[in-house]
């Protein structure tokens, strides 16, 4: 079974903020236990990094992936806020603007924070949580180098695939085919060369990575209400082998770690189909399941053509 194509649209938020989602269709399927599965990127990314991981995911389930607020194709915050909880509450508005239910949340790194409180507050609409490298213990070396290397990706480029070589050096595992098209959907381009969408502002919000003061974010997981996956790159610096297992202990509910090789930080880029096999095991451990036909096909069509606004506000 494939996927149908893949199409982009807008939310609008209550607010007025509009935030962009790439929606990969599933062929139409009248099955309650069918999941949707929401996928949240992190720190400067967008819903591209995503590609691989749903291009593996059972065909006949619905997936989805958002750009954050001051991300990817998303409006920039008007007030410089990137808070996990002011971005959690954009995407729990999300959710209820397209009415979804029966979700798989999925969030890399600080995309991890996000789907969590996403988790906690609505349990009745998340049958599943899976928190991609991202720790409840930030070391602050580590959180320093991140930021650093995060202020130092934001520059001029002759053009995307100078960010794709960038790319290829951060993910020397992963295929030259979706580092380009990370490189491409995640810059915009001018007659001056290529830039990153996100919002500079982003990197200077300390609370996108808190080195202290976590026992809020400890709360939330014992209160979590779905089941668990904790996921975690062999080789990531990100999150250690002691912090995954203590935050699988500290889960209120059936939590599993899975530790996923030949990957780092950035497993859906690193390992896709490492990363699909792990979700394959635990979404089979789960009440309510479809048994995977088969992967989808990559898409190849091209990125579409429509510039990002914010890109204009880009100080040269």
């Amino acid at each position: 079974m494939q996927r149908e194509k893949k199409q982009q649209y807008d939310v609008r938020l209550a607010n007025g903020l509009r935030l962009k989602v790439r929606e990969w269709q599933a062929p139409v399927i009248k099955n309650p236990d069918l999941f949707t599965y929401v996928l949240i990127h992190g720190s400067g990314d967008s819903a591209s990094v995503w590609h691989a991981v749903a291009a593996d995911l059972p065909a006949q389930h619905r997936v989805l992936a958002v750009d954050l607020r001051g991300h990817g194709d998303s409006d920039w915050s008007t007030d410089g806020d990137y808070s996990g909880h002011t971005m959690a509450a954009d995407v729990q508005e999300l959710i209820d603007e397209l009415q979804l239910s029966n979700m798989l949340l999925l969030g890399h790194s600080f995309g991890g924070e996000i789907a969590l409180r996403c988790a906690v507050a609505k349990p009745d609409h998340v049958k599943g949580l899976v928190l991609v490298d991202y720790g409840l213990e930030a070391n602050p070396e580590t959180m320093g180098h991140v930021r650093k290397a995060l202020r130092a990706a934001h520059r001029r480029y002759r053009d995307y695939k100078e960010y794709a070589e960038v790319l290829s050096a951060r993910h020397p595992l992963a295929t030259s085919t979706l580092l380009h098209l990370i490189a491409q959907e995640t810059t915009c381009s001018d007659a001056e060369g290529s830039i990153l969408k996100y919002d500079p502002a982003f990197i200077g919000d300390e609370r996108t990575t808190p080195l202290s003061n976590t026992k809020p974010l400890w709360n939330l997981l014992a209160a979590l209400r779905s089941p668990l996956l904790v996921m975690r790159g062999v080789a990531s610096s990100v999150l250690t082998q002691g912090a995954a297992e203590r935050m699988v202990r500290a889960a209120g509910v059936r939590a599993n770690l899975e530790i996923v090789p030949a990957s780092g930080h950035s497993i859906q880029i690193d390992n896709p189909i490492g990363f699909g096999a792990a979700m394959r095991k635990f979404v089979a451990m789960l009440p309510l399941r479809q048994e995977p036909e088969g992967p989808m096909a990559i898409s190849n069509d091209a990125p579409s053509e429509e510039k990002c606004a914010s890109c204009a506000e880009v100080v040269k």
